[in-house]
């Protein structure tokens, strides 16, 4: 028989396995981060990511926590991020900041 309980251990069980596994890798990113800034980028992202993305809702949330990885999610933050940076060296150089 399956129980609340059965599930809630099945789903814990899960995520400290994972944490393990992965040395605690994103929990030390998290600590890092001050201000949360980075963890708000990657949240605003990864929503714009899980609009379009047709894997489960389980695997978009463990994607969310960096306990699995996507190649297509990888490949979105790659993009935005180069984006970003290639629109403000762009902007840089219009007010002139590199004169050489």
């Amino acid at each position: 028989m399956i129980t609340i309980g059965n599930v809630l251990f099945c789903i814990i069980g899960v995520f400290i396995g994972a944490s393990i596994m992965y040395g605690f890798e994103v929990f030390m990113d998290w600590k890092e981060d001050r201000g949360g800034q980075r963890m708000k980028t990657r949240f605003k992202r990864w929503n714009e990511w899980r609009k379009s993305n047709m894997n489960s809702k389980i695997h978009q949330l463990l994607v969310l926590l960096g306990i699995r990885k996507s190649p297509t999610f990888e490949l979105f933050i790659t993009q935005e991020e180069w984006e970003d940076s290639y629109m403000r060296g762009f902007y840089e150089g219009l007010k002139g900041g590199d004169k050489s």
